[in-house]
């Protein structure tokens, strides 16, 4: 019973200790949003895009079957007309992807 308590506090350290740098990496999505795309999308669920509703929130685009990590990556590489290219960083990128694979459903 002991050895069982054990293992299953070192586990949950270990699933602690791997969450905490996506948790980390997802907030600097949600920052790196709110700098650059809040100007046209709603970034968060529920809120009111700036532009209307002519363009789709990022909760919107991240339930897309589509928007699966690398989607996004592409999407976010090669921007759609009207969509100012941010010549994204690795590190921007990455943040941007775990902000909006968070938002899915």
């Amino acid at each position: 019973m002991r050895r069982l308590a054990v293992i299953l506090v070192l586990a949950s350290g270990a699933a602690m200790a791997q969450s905490a740098p996506d948790a980390e990496l997802a907030e600097r999505g949600r920052a790196l949003a709110g700098q650059w795309c809040a100007q046209c999308h709603a970034i968060a669920p529920g809120a009111v895009p700036p532009t209307g509703d002519a363009t789709l929130s990022l909760p919107a685009i991240a339930a897309q079957p589509r928007s699966t990590p690398e989607g996004l990556r592409a999407l976010l590489l090669a921007p759609h007309p009207g969509m100012p290219d941010h010549q994204l960083s690795r590190a921007d990128l990455d943040a941007l992807v775990a902000y909006m694979q968070g938002l899915r459903p």
